[in-house]
């Protein structure tokens, strides 16, 4: 019979590649800003940034500065706070932040030293509750596209070629019939149905022994007109991964098109994302 390990190594399997694709972009920030040094930075220019919105407007405090790195070469950055720059709904809120930066002086800043023109005056550092945030924003994203994604690449297109090229087709006999109402939903009814549980004998692999197994099958009652005996209908399954196994011999090559009209935008989809993701880190981009 069928164990729940197979299904058990899949959800481990997402569960693991959910957590690691969610990890990537906090990782990543908590290693680019942990390495930020502090220096010196004389002041050029500083002024209030208005931001205007659909409703009212904002406002932010823009500085440009000069930065003195350890190598010696300097360079020009601009921007005030980081990593996340707070904006302000009144205006006298920022000059009074402007104030203590006034042209020419002197004052402390942190810089990445790979590119010292990423520079902040106010470096709030990457904290926990940054990084956690990120992290469980990525997991509930991933958790949605991942397992659609893995399900359509795995049952709806892998499973299929590999009983379409690698099949084995045996006889196996109806040993259950179960019928059920049709499902409702809203002002739709649907016809009653059975469902069958067909026994069939899998090859064991590696010379082991023949192993019993069963699946089930769904048929309306005028597909069960179209059977004279129930007792010998075919099965397709995988020698290899017996738990891929179909009723009916096997698939014709069209049966993964539904897998690729579902797989490959939700692949483009993720890409995508990933991609938005990779280029928001600084270091990258």
């Amino acid at each position: 019979m069928k164990d729940r390990s197979f299904y058990q190594r899949r959800v481990i399997i997402l569960l693991i590649i959910v957590v690691a694709l969610a990890s990537f972009g906090p990782v990543r920030r908590a290693l680019y800003y942990g390495a930020f040094q502090r220096g010196t930075c004389t002041i050029l220019e500083q002024r209030v940034r208005t931001i205007q919105g659909p409703v009212t407007a904002a406002f932010a405090p823009y500085v440009r500065y000069a930065v003195y790195p350890a190598n010696g070469n300097v360079v020009q950055a601009e921007g005030f706070d980081g990593p996340e720059s707070r904006i302000y709904r009144k205006r006298e809120e920022v000059n009074a932040l402007l104030a203590r930066f006034q042209p020419g002086k002197a004052t402390p800043c942190w810089y990445d030293p790979a590119d010292p023109t990423h520079a902040f005056l106010v470096f709030q550092g990457y904290t926990f509750q940054m990084a956690s945030g990120q992290f469980f924003f990525y997991a509930l994203v991933f958790a949605l596209f991942v397992p659609i994604l893995f399900l359509c690449l795995e049952w709806l297109i892998w499973r299929f070629l590999v009983l379409r090229f690698r099949g084995v087709v045996v006889i196996g006999a109806v040993v259950k019939t179960e019928v059920k109402p049709g499902r409702s939903f809203l002002w739709w009814r649907g016809e009653p149905f059975s469902e069958h549980t067909i026994l069939y004998k899998a090859r064991g692999r590696k010379g082991g022994e023949d192993t019993v197994r069963y699946i089930k099958y769904v048929s309306t009652p005028l597909e069960e007109r179209e059977f004279v005996d129930w007792l010998k209908v075919p099965i397709c399954y995988d020698p290899r991964q017996p738990r891929y196994d179909r009723f009916g011999d096997r698939p014709p090559l069209y049966f993964v098109l539904p897998g690729l009209v579902i797989g490959l935008p939700l692949l483009a989809m993720l890409l995508s994302f990933l991609y938005d993701i990779v280029m928001r880190i600084p270091g990258f981009s």
